[in-house]
């Protein structure tokens, strides 16, 4: 039974995600935990919510493979002081960029609708693949000129895409997303493409400092220029230099890979959601309908709030990994109390946690607005993602883009496809005797 673990990690969530929460609260409502040989997997949200707060004891890693493909771009894989100091900073730095990251997706957005023809395309009547011809465009235009990616990036011989930046991104963060080290035997081509990642890195931050030293007026409200500046990149020179330089590469290289494929998934997940799922309600509306009106509005929030909820419903992780680095108890002083042994791979179940009755009233209803402890798309305490407020807003202005100026209303769901844990294409239609667009 060893395969189990990673089946339903790795394949059952991408397709049955609803069979999978079902098959949770059914094992809920007699033990908090499920054993499969060294594997724990974690169903309770009060659970759930501790190991996420205790990641001195819960870690990201060992992830040997992953951070071979990339050395410390992954932040939570850092022992927990590093963690907790790059933490800071990056979440310092993201925290007055919100408005930024706004302003840049919605441009983003704006331009590959227009340039892509996205409304010819749905009011064609034909299938439209929206995560290749729209999402992953608008994600990566949004992403470079939020964290400061400026150079022309082309085609290689590792990976043939017309930007090799979002190629390479999407890649290296499947493998990243995964619950089992480079699976589907992707780990050869991560490796390859790590190097190149790098390098392409590299050069950028070299070639901005030299720009920010030959202009000192040449600033902007980048992320990349945030770190040179915080970091003190400019007043240093030769091995102190590459030093530091390394670690803006790792910052940058994390954020830019924590956030390229989930985002990518979680478009999809929440327009499957708004468009399959007809019984979701919202202020006695279909949640579609109330967020097409939300977006012709201006709502954000509330438009924010339903997309939200669609993740709880169909989260981008429903399980996610972590190890146990030394003996430690879990739920202690209750009925539930569990000793886990060193060295024990963790499953923390989200789908199960975030419909556990115990903690989250008429779990099984869609409902708009809820707690945010409610919610564990973003993880939880010390290990909360760090991005996820530039994560929601730039994923709020993208679908917006959509649900304003195409007939979205009349849209009907026809697939997805995966490479790997990364979704690789997302089908739509438009049914015939939709409104064309003005």
């Amino acid at each position: 039974m060893s395969w189990l673990p990673d089946y339903i990690a790795l394949n059952l969530p991408n397709r049955q995600h609803r069979v999978l929460r079902w098959v949770f609260g059914i094992l809920r409502q007699f033990t908090p935990f499920l054993q499969f040989g060294n594997t724990l997997v974690i169903l309770r949200a009060e659970d759930i919510k501790e190991a996420f707060s205790r990641p001195e004891d819960f870690e990201i890693g060992p992830g040997t493979e992953q951070k071979m493909l990339l050395g410390e771009f992954l932040l939570g894989m850092d022992p927990w002081p590093a963690y907790f100091e790059m933490h800071g900073q990056l979440t310092d730095i993201l925290d007055k960029r919100v408005d930024f990251a706004q302003a840049c997706a919605r441009r983003a957005a704006s331009l590959i609708y227009t340039n892509n023809n996205i409304a010819e395309r749905l009011n064609s009547g034909r299938r439209v693949d929206l995560v290749s011809c729209y999402a992953i465009p608008a994600l990566s235009m949004a992403a470079k000129e939020f964290m400061g990616i400026k150079g022309d990036i082309t085609a290689s011989d590792i990976l043939q895409s017309d930007d090799l930046f979002a190629a390479m991104s999407r890649s290296v963060g499947s493998i990243i997303a995964s619950a089992s080290p480079a699976p589907f035997g992707l780990q050869d081509i991560a490796e390859r493409v790590g190097v190149e990642y790098k390098k392409f890195l590299t050069q950028e931050v070299s070639d901005r400092v030299d720009q920010m030293r030959s202009n000192p007026a040449n600033r902007n409200n980048s992320v990349l220029d945030a770190l040179i500046l915080e970091d003190g990149l400019l007043q240093m020179s030769g091995p102190k230099l590459a030093t530091a330089m390394a670690g803006v590469v790792a910052k940058l290289g994390g954020l830019i890979l924590g956030g390229s494929t989930p985002l990518i998934k979680a478009f999809a997940l929440i327009l499957r959601g708004l468009i399959v799922e007809t019984e979701w309600q919202v202020n006695d509306k279909r949640a579609l309908e109330a967020a097409i009106g939300a977006a012709n509005q201006g709502r954000n929030g509330v438009l924010r709030e339903i997309m939200l909820e669609a993740l709880r419903f169909d989260p981008v992780f429903p399980l996610l990994p972590r190890t146990v680095t030394r003996r430690t108890v879990i739920a202690e002083g209750t009925s539930r109390q569990r000793e886990i042994a060193a060295n024990t791979s963790v499953l923390l179940a989200l789908n199960s946690g975030m419909f556990d009755e115990a903690s989250i009233s008429d779990s099984e209803t869609f409902a708009c607005p809820r707690h945010s402890s409610d919610y564990l798309i973003f993880g939880y305490g010390q290990h909360r993602c760090i991005g996820e407020q530039i994560a929601m807003v730039q994923l709020t202005e993208i679908i917006k883009q959509l649900l304003t100026y195409s007939c979205m209303s009349r849209s009907r769901y026809r697939g997805i496809e995966y490479d790997g844990p990364a979704v690789d294409k997302f089908w739509i239609q438009i049914a015939k005797g939709a409104r064309r667009e003005p």
